[in-house]
């Protein structure tokens, strides 16, 4: 599964992160007291997103649907049978 850059970049944006400034392979957001490297890919696998929310402090769980979705700050869960 992958997930789109630009709902991960959408998803941090809505938590307070902004961009830093752009590197020559990533984008570079912040928060102020974070800072996260967002590679400049159409999209990132499932772990490598799970990884940015983690460092971020935004939870780490990834919709299966391959899209993000919030729930009192953290990331939500779906449920398989109704994702397919």
């Amino acid at each position: 599964m992958s997930v789109k850059r630009a709902d991960l970049v959408k998803y941090f944006e809505q938590n307070g992160y902004s961009l830093l400034r752009e590197g020559a392979k990533h984008a570079i957001y912040s928060n102020g007291a974070k800072t996260i490297p967002i590679k400049r890919h159409r999209t990132l696998d499932r772990i490598t997103a799970n990884a940015l929310l983690q460092a971020g402090g935004l939870g780490s769980e990834i919709l299966t649907a391959g899209t993000i979705g919030s729930a009192g700050g953290r990331v939500a869960q779906v449920d398989r049978a109704s994702a397919f």
